[in-house]
């Protein structure tokens, strides 16, 4: 459809294109300065209404609850009256006297549609007209003001004796003399009287609801929707989230309107505050819902959006005959002007003929001085490779030439201290073979010992053989002592025989240690010889090292010599080779330029 559009569109002539364009222009600055206007109105509208809401359905709260502590000031009033807490004037005053102060103050406030005192047992004492009451003991509220000794509001709920929607408002009647209860005063407030306070809250597009915490429902409903039900699920995300609450209203439940001074089918902005405590009452559990159309809250929205498509239509009016007023202008100017453009393009293609051959020349020029450069620098290139890799293995050849000096000196230092510790062997060996020898003298002495130990043992059996029965005892101990004699002969054998074995084996070990004295002395020597080698490989692996780098920075100092060279000739190229390209375009354009003014002529005309 685009196509076709654009395709007819084509059709038209330059007059009615630029009438059309300047329409198009004209409109829309207008059209975006209304919408840009409209997003901000919108967000500041929307920004005002829900601080006006937050601050209705506050003031709404705080309205309701002063209301409230006025109603629970009134009861503490009636507690404290001499006649009902002073028994002696309780005493005096009759029954009928008492019940025309209740019937006066109930006609006095208009608020209140029974006022009535009871004693401890929940049995009316007086109460004012109406309905005869009960007994009361087992009201919630009643028990309440019993177990606390402080006034009590009851949450909304239907009333016993008249089956009405109502609050009690209690308080305990407390002897003047002794502050013990005596009784209980009750008030009771119609919920539909409640409305009363809030009628300046309430108009046809703003309406308010009052519900309870505790029990879920709405108590009061200004329009009469939510009156005594449960609270939705919009009510409870106002109440939560303290925002605006889009709530889309029904038009029928079960086929019947549910409000029927309520066309339905309507959208609603919701938001909530809770009722705040004051001092001397308690914390009333309520929560105001403020309500609001959407369509009352944003009719400025609608009034700036009837303002933007005035203007438009306006615009667009003086925009049509402006624009054929300077398009019969225009298309005499463009008729002028394209005879003049026919034969400024014409001298340019000659001249653009020229310049096309010569600067062809200078590329192919320059393409020829570029391959040469091409080859130089390449040759550069694998140059300054071939000097970094000699730098390279100089490099680790360095390295590893002061790892080896530094590994042949370890081994010098090692071997000395090996030298030292078989030094050290050498004489403790020595030692040992003195050692050796002095052990060799104890057992010959031991030896000694046991043959003279031997004789004497000897002797000693012949002479306790002389002795007869005397001596037999002796002659055993004589006897053991010849066989201890003779072992102590055979250990110290053993002992001769393992000290010549030690002997021997020092001997040996000697003769190893000299060895080993003189081989470490000798690699001493020649780690010595390796190390002042290895000091002249790493002096001449460093010339090397040095020479490499100061060959491979030099060339490639001239690689990027080299490179910028190629680099600039490469630019002529390109820029020759552009320019000849430009050239060409330059003339073809003129070409068309000339065609151009040609179809300009025929669609101006």
């Amino acid at each position: 459809m685009s196509t076709n559009l654009w395709t007819k569109v084509n059709t038209y002539s330059f007059k009615t294109k630029a009438t059309l364009l300047a329409i198009a222009v004209g409109i829309a600055p207008i059209v975006a300065v209304g919408a840009l206007n409209y997003v901000q109105v919108r967000n500041t509208s929307q920004r005002q209404t829900i601080e006006t809401q937050k601050a209705r359905a506050a003031a709404i709260a705080d309205k309701l609850n002063r209301f409230m502590f006025e109603r629970n000031g009134d009861v503490l009033v009636l507690s404290a009256l001499p006649t009902f807490a002073d028994p002696k004037v309780a005493a005096i005053t009759s029954t009928a006297n008492k019940s025309q102060l209740l019937d006066r103050f109930v006609t006095s406030y208009q608020i209140y549609d029974s006022i009535a005192v009871f004693d401890l047992k929940g049995n009316p004492i007086v109460q004012s007209k109406g309905i005869k009451l009960g007994n009361h003991f087992d009201r919630e509220y009643f028990q309440s003001v019993l177990n606390t000794g402080k006034t009590v509001i009851s949450d909304p709920g239907i009333s016993k004796s008249t089956g009405k929607l109502a609050i009690h408002f209690a308080a305990p009647i407390k002897d003047l003399a002794s502050g013990q209860i005596i009784g209980v005063v009750r008030t009771r407030v119609l919920v539909d009287g409640l409305a009363v306070p809030l009628k300046d809250f309430q108009s046809k597009h703003d309406n308010y609801h009052i519900l309870d915490r505790r029990t879920g429902k709405v108590f009061i409903s200004s329009n009469g929707d939510y009156t005594n039900k449960s609270e939705d699920a919009d009510i409870i995300a106002a109440r939560e989230k303290g925002e605006l609450v889009r709530h889309q209203t029904a038009m029928t439940v079960a086929g019947t309107n549910v409000n029927p001074n309520d066309p339905g089918n309507r959208v609603e902005l919701m938001t909530a505050a809770p009722f705040g405590k004051i001092d001397g009452m308690q914390q009333l559990p309520w929560v105001a819902v403020s309500v609001i159309d959407e369509d009352a809250a944003y009719v400025e929205l609608q009034g700036l959006l009837v303002t933007i498509l005035a203007g438009a239509g306006f615009t667009a009016l003086l925009t049509v005959a402006l624009s054929t007023f300077l398009a019969d202008r225009i298309v005499k100017y463009i008729q002028q002007t394209i005879a003049t453009i026919t034969t400024s393009a014409n001298e340019i293609v000659d001249s653009v003929q020229t310049q096309e051959i010569a600067i062809n020349e200078q590329a192919n020029s320059a393409i020829a001085t570029a391959d040469t450069i091409n080859e130089l620098e390449s040759i550069s290139t694998e140059t300054a490779a071939q000097a970094s890799a000699s730098a390279n293995g100089a490099k680790q050849a360095l390295s590893l030439a002061e790892e080896g000096t530094q590994a042949v000196q370890k081994t010098i230092h090692e071997m000395s201290d090996l030298r030292d510790r078989v030094d050290e062997i050498a004489l403790q060996i020595a030692d040992l073979g003195t050692q050796t020898g002095q052990i060799t003298t104890v057992s010959d002495l031991v030896s000694d010992l046991a043959k003279q130990t031997n004789m004497l043992a000897l002797k000693a059996a012949v002479e306790a053989a002389r002795a007869g029965e005397q001596g037999k005892g002796f002659s055993v101990v004589a006897g053991e002592i010849r066989k201890l004699a003779d072992e102590s002969k055979k250990s110290a054998q053993k002992i001769n025989n393992l000290a010549t074995d030690i002997q021997m084996a020092i001997n040996r070990t000697v003769m190893t240690t000299d060895r080993g004295t003189k081989t470490a002395t000798e690699g001493i020597q020649l780690a010595e010889n390796t190390a002042v080698t290895f000091i002249g490989v790493t002096d001449a692996v460093n010339n090397v090292f040095l020479n490499s780098q100061q060959i491979s920075a030099s060339t490639k100092r001239q690689a990027t010599a080299i490179q910028q060279v190629l680099g600039a000739m490469t630019n002529i190229s390109q820029g020759s080779q552009e320019s000849a390209v430009g050239m060409h375009k330059v003339k073809t354009s003129t070409r068309e330029l000339n065609l151009i003014a040609d179809e300009l002529q025929a669609v101006v005309s």
